[in-house]
């Protein structure tokens, strides 16, 4: 009878491994990549930096140009690099969809991963996504978890650092001016802001860069942001 039941066990146990993995592989392909990252069909372009294979020649040296460019504009808020992602790019739309795409340009995973879609070979979506492992990697990964930041708050700082002339006016290549302003209540969590953001993204976004804008202003700009991020370690509330 014991015998049964530790076989049951190893079953039962064996089973939820494999439903985990299978949910981990589903939702983001990402971690897998990165394990056999020729199994997703990418090759090694740089360090850190994977490429579709087949990609067109001088694609590598492209990419890290775009690279380069996109933390060179994230530099501006945060000097010191803290998350050093590694980057999946994508050309094609079935490498797309295997890597999880939903429609986003580009996704951010934590401080870790970056994937990088067709349509978001571009230095603002780069820059935005790293200005998103840069912050992420700063408050930490349980101040992520607990909400400590309101996702509009992640989100407008990104497209304000990322320099989104879709969604803000531009002065000496430096995003000076709301374009939509930020009335009412925005999106605090991640969840919130991904299905407001499916229907207004036009709206959305450059709602929170302007409330951002504002904030950015009130509090000294990069320096008012470091002391968000030591307050958020000393358990400070948000205050906007």
């Amino acid at each position: 009878m014991a015998r049964k039941l530790r076989r049951a066990l190893a079953w039962g146990s064996g089973l939820v491994a494999a439903g985990a993995l299978a949910s981990v592989l589903f939702f983001a392909p990402v971690y897998a990549a990165a394990v056999c990252p020729a199994c997703y069909g990418f090759s090694k372009a740089a360090q850190g930096l994977w490429l579709e294979k087949g990609h067109a020649l001088g694609a590598a040296a492209r990419a890290e140009a775009m690279l380069g460019a996109a933390q060179a504009r994230v530099a501006a808020f945060f000097p010191q690099r803290r998350a050093n992602p590694t980057y999946f790019v994508c050309d094609s739309t079935a490498c797309a969809r295997r890597m999880g795409w939903k429609g986003a340009k580009a996704v951010t995973y934590g401080k870790s991963f970056v994937v990088v879609y067709p349509q978001g070979r571009d230095v603002t979506f780069l820059a935005h996504e790293l200005t998103h492992a840069e912050f992420h990697a700063r408050i930490g990964f349980w101040g992520m978890a607990r909400g400590a930041i309101p996702a509009w708050f992640d989100e407008g700082l990104a497209v304000v650092v990322s320099r989104d002339a879709r969604y803000l006016d531009m002065a000496d290549g430096r995003a000076d001016e709301c374009r939509v302003a930020a009335r009412g209540d925005l999106p605090v969590t991640a969840g919130d802001w991904r299905r407001a953001a499916g229907d207004a993204a036009s709206t959305i976004y450059p709602a929170a860069a302007c409330r951002v804008l504002g904030w950015l202003k009130r509090h000294g700009g990069a320096g008012g942001l470091r002391q968000l991020i030591a307050d958020m370690h000393a358990g400070k509330p948000f205050n906007e």
